[in-house]
């Protein structure tokens, strides 16, 4: 279970986070690094990270409770005292509730409230989509058919609908900006930030006519929250 289950003495309840690395669990790990290097770890409720190897996850061993928890039976599922969620954008949502009292990651006004909330909504529901490779109702599937979303056809429609629709789209929200909501990093990088780091991972021709995504693709990757939240190492002094 991760780290020591003693609790921070202002929060009754640790937080568990059941994880399974290179997938959407990824995001409120991401956000809550990130509140973690604002406010203090030791000033935050703890958290526990429930790992799930991807052999364990996608095999005949995995288990019970993933089910139980999530009737997609999928990552990631967030349990905080008796506060069970699944869907990594509502997690995310909580945990800023939760812990970002002074606004420091989500500021305090109508236009980004109206921005983090579009986001929540159409990165998880239409771009995470695009490059998705199992199902959200997975669990209908045959057992011999675990990736059924990696059909050439379903691949080449979100190829054409990357390049026509979300990827102009995404562009010209972040302009000349160096994050999606100004010069500062926020919720929104996190959210968006998983996405368009998977995407240039797993489909890195579909981001060579979006050079402003790609450069802010490369920068987000040198943040310490996202490379502890993707296990990759921290990068050393040349």
């Amino acid at each position: 279970m991760g780290e020591s289950s003693q609790s921070r003495p202002e929060y009754e309840h640790d937080i568990v986070l059941y994880h399974v690395p290179q997938t959407r669990s990824v995001r409120p790990l991401i956000l809550y690094y990130e509140l973690a290097l604002l406010y203090g770890e030791e000033n935050i409720p703890r958290l526990r990270v429930h790992r799930i190897e991807q052999s364990q996850f996608r095999g005949p061993d995995r288990p019970s409770e993933i089910g139980e928890l999530n009737p997609n039976a999928k990552v990631p599922i967030m349990v905080h005292g008796d506060i069970v969620l699944f869907e990594g954008c509502a997690i995310c949502l909580y945990l800023l509730e939760l812990i970002d009292k002074k606004h420091l990651l989500a500021p305090d006004n109508a236009q980004f409230r109206a921005q983090l909330y579009l986001f929540s909504v159409y990165t998880p529901g239409t771009l995470d989509n695009l490059t998705a490779l199992s199902s959200p109702i997975q669990k209908i599937y045959p057992a011999d058919n675990p990736r059924p979303l990696t059909d050439p056809n379903i691949i080449a429609l979100n190829k054409q609908a990357w390049l026509a629709i979300a990827g102009p789209y995404l562009a010209k929200v972040l302009g000349d900006k160096e994050y999606f909501f100004g010069h500062q990093f926020t919720a929104i990088d996190a959210i968006l930030g998983y996405f368009l780091i998977g995407l240039q991972f797993k489909r890195c021709d579909w981001m060579k006519q979006f050079p402003s995504l790609n450069a802010y693709v490369n920068k987000l990757k040198s943040r310490a929250s996202i490379r502890k939240a993707f296990d990759l190492q921290p990068e050393t002094a040349q």
